[in-house]
């Protein structure tokens, strides 16, 4: 049987085509992170990136992932 993972600490995420973050973008967090900024600087984007890689889903619970793609040229 397997051990069940009880936390885990988030120290970076890497996007690239992912909502806003056409070329890659990568965060860097320490084990206690602040994430601020003005609007549209990508602050529920770092919050959709670690929910889409863990949940599946947008932070925000939405069903679809097709919002979350930088169809961008």
């Amino acid at each position: 049987m397997r051990e069940q993972i009880k936390k885990f600490c988030i120290l970076s995420i890497k996007m690239e085509g992912f909502k806003r973050f056409k070329e890659a973008y990568e965060v860097t967090l320490d084990r206690i992170a602040y994430i601020s900024g003005a609007n549209g600087e990508g602050k529920t984007t770092i919050a959709d990136a670690i929910s889409y890689a863990f949940c599946g889903s947008p932070f925000w619970g939405e069903h679809s992932s097709d919002r979350l793609k930088n169809t961008e040229s």
